[in-house]
């Protein structure tokens, strides 16, 4: 009788050890899986910080719509069909030109066409033609987005002006806020130019704000969200451009409610938002 007691008790404890074993190994298993989907969105928040290098922009933001589905459509055209001769007769040689290949190009809905057109015309020395360029490239929404984030920094304030306002028009048509930041923070983590940065970071703090109130009914993944956006900008700040620094600055005071008092405080304050308290 003893024997089959002590077996039974070997037997209990044998199987308590399995279950307590494949516990452990559970919680293990699932730790990095959840440490894996966090570190995957901050890389795509971050992307234009000192995360990742860029050679140009429109890399940058290339690279946050590669995921993204975009509706590829164009929106029209200038004057379809119209005669060159007439439009463009005031314009000599290479602009002419230039000109002229960007009108076909919508004629034929091709952005690819468009795209290389555009690409020799922002070279031009006629700002007039420059913007031609912007206008042809914003008919095609936010398939053009990284073509227009290079146009927001030219030196005639008109053509730069016409490239944020398609710029703006095209973000506009990404479904999704957290799409949107990414392409955001793509931008305002590359460009230099103070005036597009400034702009930018409105659609920035617009497109964070509306990312982290869709949490709102979970304020564990709302408080994980807003901990992404910051350091986000944070990346920014330490990503070496004393320009892009100032601007994230000043947004991280819009999205945390408190004043940029350096890094030091920004990790405090990523460390347990909900208590930080300024110094």
């Amino acid at each position: 009788m003893k024997k089959y007691w002590k077996l039974a008790v070997l037997l209990v404890l044998a199987v308590a050890a399995v279950l307590v074993w494949r516990g452990v190994g559970s919680s293990k298993d699932a730790k990095p899986a959840a440490d894996k989907t966090s570190a995957e969105t901050g890389r795509r928040l971050r992307r234009g910080g000192r995360k990742q290098t860029f050679a140009s922009p429109a890399e940058a933001v290339r690279t946050a719509l590669k995921d993204v589905k975009i509706e590829k459509k164009v929106r029209g055209g200038w004057v379809s069909g119209a005669d060159p001769d007439r439009m463009y007769a005031h314009l000599k040689g290479a602009d002419r030109q230039m000109a002229e290949a960007l009108q076909q190009g919508l004629d034929d809905s091709d952005f690819t066409r468009v795209a290389s057109a555009a690409e020799a015309a922002l070279k031009s020395e006629n700002p007039e033609v420059r913007e031609l360029a912007v206008d042809a490239l914003g008919w095609f929404g936010a398939e053009a987005l990284p073509e227009l984030t290079m146009c927001m920094a030219d030196p005639d304030e008109d053509v730069a002006q016409a490239a944020m306002n398609q710029w703006e028009q095209g973000l506009a048509e990404i479904d999704g806020s957290f799409d949107r930041l990414s392409i955001a923070a793509a931008a305002l983590g590359t460009i230099t130019d103070a005036n597009a940065l400034e702009s930018l970071s409105g659609h920035f703090s617009n497109a964070a704000t509306e990312y982290i109130d869709e949490a709102e009914d979970d304020e564990n993944k709302a408080l994980e969200r807003r901990v992404e956006v910051v350091q986000a900008l944070l990346d920014i700040i330490e990503g070496g451009n004393a320009v892009r620094a100032r601007q994230a600055m000043e947004t991280y005071d819009d999205i945390t409610g408190s004043r940029w008092l350096g890094v030091d405080e920004a990790e405090k304050y990523l460390r347990d938002p909900d208590n930080y308290e300024e110094p």
